[in-house]
């Protein structure tokens, strides 16, 4: 698909990862409009339980231009490892730079 229906609907994106990845069990826990680098962006926040029954949330913030789509993601266990490394992801994002 087009990146800019993507940017449109970020449901697209959400689906892709379910298909892709075989997430069948991927709960959306948050879909807002932000902005990466001073373009409009989405940020997606989703949840998973892997075979182990272990929670996994992954972070996305997606934008697009007239040069790309760009995407960023951060994954990891809710159980601890989530929240402690966020800021490092949001910082990576805010500090990001389109060509």
């Amino acid at each position: 698909s087009c990146p800019t229906s993507v940017m449109r609907n970020p449901a697209l994106q959400i689906a892709e990862m379910k298909a892709l990845a075989n997430l069948s069990n991927l709960e959306v826990l948050e879909n807002a409009p932000t902005k990466l680098g001073g373009l409009p962006a989405f940020r997606v926040l989703t949840q998973f339980k892997n075979n182990d029954g272990l929670a996994i949330k992954i972070e996305m913030i997606g934008a697009v231009n007239a040069k790309g789509y760009y995407l960023m993601q951060y994954q990891a266990p809710d159980l601890h490892f989530f929240l402690r490394d966020r800021a490092a992801f949001q910082n990576v994002a805010a500090s990001f730079i389109p060509q």
